[in-house]
């Protein structure tokens, strides 16, 4: 029982952990693409400012010097200064130089479109795939993973807002445009747009090995301080199951102590009245019926007058095995009734079983061959024995059955000595 309970806890345990691990893992996977996204949403931020600053407040300031003829129409245009695109493509050259200056790999930000002014802004065929359904109105953001250089990166695509009126002076018609623009670009890229349309899309790309390696070692210490609590919790409940199974075995012992009777380590009085009460009620539901043997070794006081109290005791040691030895099943019962007495119940046994019982324990006595000199009816020491039977009825208890099987050991006694006498009664 104890091993099986600890068998037990311990799949328990395994159970438990499996399912919390699992569980905890797959959270800090979501943890990791959290973290990416907030350092994203972080990035994207600082983008979309400087988007505003040269799209909105940077163009107006030279349209304003455009209209009071300080700029001319030709000489405004400085793609240093008027490209978001441009800007923002020489900003993070710089940045990606700086960072791989300093050991580190660089988050990414670029513009894809597929009809754009500078080439080296033209979408992928994946890319353009994503930008057809922004266009549809499928989605309104999209991510993956990517790898590049054996390095993992998530990579988050967002729609450019839709292109507006301020839009229209440098994408709908070659001759509304710069004269500068024109020049730099032509007239087919980056023309014939209208208002409300998707033109491009932002796409950013983060290095992501390190968001999930910083996302692993949190999972490992959680791991490890979960596995620290189990174990603790299993040696607590190991200690106490041990300690149980230890008060289990006192308790064990004592309760076989307090059933068993010391000087022939057999069933004593105690023990023998409660199992046969016992095994009286049983055989009365299953209407079987129930034998009981008494008894009684022969001139068992003048065998210690002649051979002392010592030899006395071991005398009753060796019959009480040998009576034992004649009883196999596991529901019989063989206790010292007291003194020199002894007494066997045989549950579900009639009378004939009860008597082979009796006669294989009357020869498992004799094969002792303990000397009794002082015996009148044989030089060993024998047994007289009284065998009853009943069917257990209402009107009827085990104190009859005792009572019989009295009268019957007495009968035996008056008869000799060193024989039996049995008897079924109704």
């Amino acid at each position: 029982m104890y091993r099986l309970n600890l068998k037990f806890i311990s799949i328990l345990f395994i159970l438990l952990f499996t399912i919390i691990s699992s569980a905890l893992y797959q959270q800090q996977k979501m943890s990791a693409v959290n973290e990416a996204e907030k350092r994203i949403e972080i990035f994207m931020k600082k983008w979309l400012a400087l988007f505003h600053y040269v799209e909105v407040e940077q163009k107006e300031v030279f349209y304003q010097l455009e209209k009071e003829g300080t700029l001319t129409k030709k000489s405004y245009f400085n793609p240093k200064v008027l490209s978001f695109t441009y800007i923002a493509r020489q900003i993070q050259e710089k940045y990606e130089e700086n960072e791989k200056a300093n050991g580190k790999i660089p988050y990414n930000y670029r513009i894809a479109a597929t009809t754009p002014r500078n080439s080296v802004n033209l979408a992928t065929e994946h890319e353009a795939e994503i930008l057809t359904r922004f266009r549809n109105d499928e989605i309104d953001k999209f991510t993956e993973f990517l790898y590049r250089d054996s390095e993992k990166f998530y990579t988050s695509y967002t729609p450019i807002e839709r292109t507006t009126k301020s839009c229209m002076r440098c994408h709908s018609t070659p001759d509304k445009a710069p004269t500068g623009l024109v020049e730099r670009y032509g007239t087919e890229a980056g023309f014939g747009e209208s208002e409300g349309v998707i033109r491009g899309m932002i796409i950013m790309e983060i290095p992501f090995s390190e968001i999930e390696k910083e996302a692993f070692n949190n999972f490992a210490l959680t791991l490890f301080i979960i596995i620290f609590v189990f174990a603790g919790f299993f040696m607590i409940i190991k200690i106490l199951i041990t300690k149980d199974k230890k008060l289990l075995e006192i308790n064990n012992e004592l309760e076989k102590l307090s059933n068993t009777d010391m000087l022939t380590n057999i069933a004593n009085r105690r023990y023998f009245d409660k199992k046969l009460s016992q095994q009286w009620k049983l055989m009365g539901r299953v209407k079987k019926p129930i034998s009981l043997i008494l008894c009684d070794i022969d001139f068992f006081k003048t065998y210690n007058d002649t051979y002392g109290h010592q030899k006395g005791d071991t005398c009753l040691a060796l019959v009480a095995q040998a009576i034992s030895s004649a009883v196999k099943r596991p529901n019989d019962i063989v206790a010292r009734y007291g003194g020199e007495e002894f007494v066997i119940v045989l549950p579900d046994t009639d009378n004939n079983s009860a008597i082979n019982i009796a006669e294989k324990i009357q020869r498992n006595v004799s094969d002792l061959n303990i000397n009794h000199s002082a015996s009148t009816v044989s030089p060993i020491v024998t047994l007289s024995m009284g065998i009853s039977t009943l069917l257990v009825t209402k009107h009827n208890s085990h104190d009859t059955l005792l009572g019989f099987a009295d009268d019957l050991l007495y009968q035996a006694k008056d008869g000799g000595r060193n024989c039996y006498k049995a008897e079924v009664t109704n």
